[in-house]
């Protein structure tokens, strides 16, 4: 931890921590971290621990910087020391949250925010390198098997290929893991694309197309259910947008 640290415990906890800095386990990346996160705040209730119940009432992580790479050698840098990596036969597989009595515990989280996050992949060995850059992410009311609201601006950047992606959406999402399923409810849907400087193979007419497809799936809207073709002038930016579904008894568009 390279800033400050604040703690507190009672009446809650609330915890922050700022300019915190992991670096590789191995040395064959010299300075380069593998995280750097500018702040995390945690707030947390104590009381519910009594009721094994785990109420976090907001997660905050702001100006994080991730480096996912692997060297002409093979080593990555979230390669771990083999000591460190051995698990105890008797360890209690990763997801159980049983106390001593084997009640289980319930989890639920009030807000989780992700801002001005970044990611780097760089793959000396295969030339595969990207990014990644999460400008931000909300959830709200985290829980198993309850509605989730949903904010996400993510953007996928491949400077080799001179192309990148960008994802907004707004919406809910529920997770049922008794039923084994997923839905989605996302009233609105930006994509912004862009293609390469250059002709390619997927190019019609000297533009780029890209395709964006949404099939029907259980839990979404009927505006998403469409096939949206944006044709991309070389070195240019468009939006697809995809508006909520039309009211019962209202022509769709």
């Amino acid at each position: 931890f390279q800033g400050p640290i604040s703690l507190e415990v009672l009446p809650s906890l609330k915890l922050n921590l700022q300019d915190v800095l992991v670096l590789p386990a191995s040395g064959a990346f010299g300075e380069t971290p593998l995280a750097r996160v500018k702040e995390v705040d945690l707030h947390m209730a104590l009381a519910p621990l009594l009721s094994k119940r785990i109420e976090v009432e907001s997660v905050l992580v702001n100006g994080a910087e991730i480096n996912m790479l692997t060297n002409r050698q093979g080593v990555n840098s979230w390669d771990m020391p083999k000591e460190a990596a051995v698990v105890d036969p008797e360890q209690k597989p990763s997801g159980e949250s049983k106390g001593a009595s084997g009640t289980e515990f319930s989890a639920q989280v009030g807000e989780l925010r992700l801002g001005d996050c970044r990611m780097a992949v760089k793959n000396d060995l295969n030339g595969h390198n990207f990014g990644l850059a999460l400008n931000a992410l909300e959830l709200k009311n985290v829980g198993l098997g309850q509605s989730m609201g949903l904010l996400l601006d993510l953007v996928y950047d491949d400077p080799a290929g001179g192309r990148s992606l960008g994802v907004k959406l707004n919406g809910q999402a529920r997770l049922d893991p008794a039923e084994r399923a997923a839905t989605l409810d996302i009233p609105s849907l930006a994509l912004s694309l862009r293609g390469p400087a250059q002709k390619s193979p997927d190019t019609v007419n000297g533009q780029s197309t890209a395709q964006a497809r949404f099939a029907g799936a259980e839990g979404l809207p009927a505006g998403l259910a469409c096939l949206a073709a944006v044709n991309l002038e070389p070195g240019h930016t468009h939006l697809a947008n995809f508006p909520a579904a039309p009211a019962a008894g209202h022509p769709g568009g």
